[in-house]
């Protein structure tokens, strides 16, 4: 848990700067009911913890193509 702002939160502020808005945002959570309902905020994807580091890489890459 982040203090302060939640990842969702930060993620609509990175997604409403135009200077930042086009950054592809990976919200990484144990808690998949949470970020179910954090999809209003604009992320780009999301990994479920405990996370494989290949389906991390696999997600990033798919989002640079």
């Amino acid at each position: 848990m982040l203090p302060g702002l939640n990842g969702g939160q930060i993620c609509r502020l990175i997604k409403k700067n135009k200077a930042t808005a086009h950054i592809p945002v990976v919200l990484i959570s144990a808690y998949h009911e949470m970020a179910i309902s954090l999809a209003n905020f604009g992320y780009d994807a999301f990994v479920p913890k405990p996370f494989d580091i290949n389906k991390l890489v696999k997600t990033i890459i798919g989002l640079c193509i």
